[in-house]
């Protein structure tokens, strides 16, 4: 123990002494908080590709996995004699899909996030039953309580994917009035009674919604406040109490990663911290139950990258990018980001967003990139001779950081910290030769890891639309 001490302090000596001259920085201690990443499962995989797709997700430093758990591909499609909605046992389910997804991610160390969605006809389809699918939350979270038939435990429970849209849950409005959001608030009610009623540390995540608001659907701003039963001023509108920890929305933006939705009820990554002031307001208002503190998730994200879409923000500013909208949703105090998707989709699709270029086969696939951006995120923001730097480490875990700019051809080393337990780190430095020219990086000491380079010059703000090709 002493020895490891002693080559701990000569390493720290060793790295202050190798500060530039004219240098100074400023350490802010990062206390234990970190920041969670996870990768969407949207591409169907094969049973062949499981073991590939859980370690590239494992190695992109994502810990968790958000899948969808579609009720009407588990249960019968006509409702049988007999069938017992709440018993995971029971033979007219099929759990054969999610039973190998759910043990592989376990296996790979990936914690599941468990989106329940799709009901099947006989439940209501679009116009879901709050009872049945509390019954089909029953069975799941019996099923994948930890203790039976040898199946692992899932603990996040994600009820319904993007219930504000006309697509997936219906109607959203009746005589111009919007019905959606009640019927949702039932329907979170019936699955937290369920999922908490096995385990009472389940943590239930509501929400989910998509960001922009159309004629036919509300935007995910207008359909949080109806089901929070909030107004635009933060006060009171009825005295539902909703049960749920966690409320999630999918902020995809049109811009950069501080940039706002159109208009007033959407929801895009800049608009996180008034959705924020939103949850906290009806939690102070006693209209949410839970046994923890509430926070606020992003279960899904990203841009659509050139290439292969011609218009996506270019490569060079999609890494930039990435990295930023991981900084700017930590500094949020937004827990955990996911993103959409491992690999990209077929070529005519509206969807490229992957960490992963298409190939061939899905073993060819390649590495785009924006996926060491998602990996070992690292910003540098200058504001006169004082540069704010913000890194994880691409594993989570603390470690010794070594900050370079870019110096010729290659990169010299500029100051020397230590990540948090969490891997996360930051500090502000003075340089006051700092040259916007300089792009800065951070290196993980006794490893090959480094982030990739972020320039000092700022960049404004540009429009790619989120979603087409």
């Amino acid at each position: 123990m002493r020895v490891a001490a002693a080559i701990v302090i000569t390493t720290l000596l060793a790295a202050l002494a190798a500060l530039p001259a004219g240098g100074s920085s400023t350490y802010q201690t990062p206390g234990t908080r970190g920041l969670l990443t996870s990768v969407y499962l949207a591409n169907p995989i094969t049973p062949a590709q499981e073991n590939l797709f859980f370690n590239r997700v494992r190695q992109s430093g994502a810990t968790s996995i958000r899948m969808t758990l579609a009720w009407k591909a588990i249960a019968p499609a006509k409702r049988p004699r007999g069938f017992d909605p709440t018993d995971p046992a029971d033979p007219a389910y099929n759990w054969t899909t999610p039973d190998h997804l759910i043990a592989g991610a376990r296996a790979h160390g990936l914690e599941p996030l468990m989106t329940i969605s799709s009901a099947p006809t006989w439940a209501g389809g679009t116009h879901a039953s709050a009872s049945k699918l509390g019954q089909f939350a029953r069975a799941a979270a019996r099923r994948y309580s930890g203790s039976f038939q040898g199946l692992p435990r899932v603990r996040d429970w994600l009820v319904w994917n993007e219930p504000n849209l006309y697509r997936y849950l219906a109607p959203q409005y009746q005589h111009r009035r919007m019905v959606g959001a009640a019927r949702y608030r039932k329907m979170v009610n019936a699955v937290a009674a369920s999922v908490h009623g096995v385990h009472q540390d389940n943590v239930v995540v509501a929400g989910e919604t998509a960001p922009l608001d159309t004629p036919s659907s509300p935007g995910a701003m207008k359909f949080a406040r109806g089901v929070l039963c909030v107004s635009k001023h933060l006060r009171s509108t009825c005295r539902t109490r909703l049960h749920f920890d966690i409320w999630s929305t999918h902020p995809y933006t049109s811009g950069g990663p501080t940039h706002k939705a159109f208009g007033a009820d959407g929801v895009a990554l800049g608009n996180l911290t008034q959705l924020q002031r939103l949850v906290r307001a009806a939690v102070r208002l006693h209209h949410v139950s839970s046994n923890r503190r509430v926070r606020v998730w992003a279960t899904e994200f990203g841009w659509n990258t050139r290439p292969p879409c011609r218009l996506g923000p270019p490569m060079p500013l999609a890494k930039r990018w990435v990295s930023e909208a991981l900084y700017r949703v930590w500094s949020w105090h937004v827990g955990t980001l996911t993103w959409f998707q491992l690999v990209d989709f077929a070529h005519e699709s509206p969807y490229q967003s992957g960490l992963y270029f298409r190939g061939t086969t899905f073993a060819k696939a390649r590495p785009k990139p924006i996926l060491n951006a998602f990996r070992f995120p690292f910003v540098a923001f200058k504001h006169g001779s004082r540069v704010y730097v913000w890194g994880r480490t691409p594993d989570g875990l603390r470690h010794t950081i070594s900050l370079e700019r870019s110096a010729g051809h290659g990169w010299a080393g500029i100051s020397t910290l230590v990540s948090n337990s969490s891997g996360i780190f930051f500090r502000t430095l003075t340089l006051h030769r700092a040259s916007e020219s300089w792009s800065l990086r951070a290196h993980v000491w006794g490893t090959g890891r480094h982030s990739v380079g972020f320039s000092l010059r700022s960049v404004p703000d540009r429009c790619y639309p989120p979603f087409g090709c």
